[in-house]
């Protein structure tokens, strides 16, 4: 039944209508910016699924990108993949992770401890700007960008 209605309660013509609608499915791949960035994120996803799971993002561990930096070196300058990780740590499902009740930071290697509680206040904070942002319709772009 249609949520909303009390019991008894029949629902009108456009309250079945909008049931019927498909909703749309999500991106197999999260939205990055550069070409090199999701070529970057192919490689990290192979590697560590569980990680850069787009659907399903955890918080990964502080100090991650030196130590993927390390293990790519020869192919992948470090300034670009604390670039990756900035927009990848940018994204709101990744900062719905990080406000998440007894949420844990995500290591190469498997989890490495919870995440501090002002880590999660500022992502806390990050969300409700983006919420206040997409209320008052302004989506972040300057003007010159629309």
């Amino acid at each position: 039944m249609t949520a909303g209605l009390l019991p008894g309660q029949r629902p009108k013509a456009w309250q079945k209508a909008l049931c019927r609608v498909p909703l749309p499915r999500p991106s197999p791949q999260p939205c990055l910016p550069q070409p090199w960035m999701r070529s970057l994120w192919v490689a990290l996803a192979g590697h560590w699924p569980r990680l850069f799971n787009p659907h399903r993002p955890v918080p990964l561990a502080l100090g991650i990108d030196r130590e993927l930096a390390a293990l790519l070196r020869p192919s992948m300058n470090r300034k670009r993949i604390r670039r990756f990780r900035a927009c990848w740590c940018g994204r709101t499902a990744y900062l719905r992770a990080l406000a998440a009740p007894r949420a844990v930071r995500h290591g190469l290697r498997g989890p490495v401890g919870p995440v501090a509680p002002e880590h999660r206040v500022h992502a806390m904070k990050r969300l409700r700007e983006r919420q206040a942002r997409k209320r008052s319709g302004r989506d972040g772009r300057r003007a010159r960008d629309r």
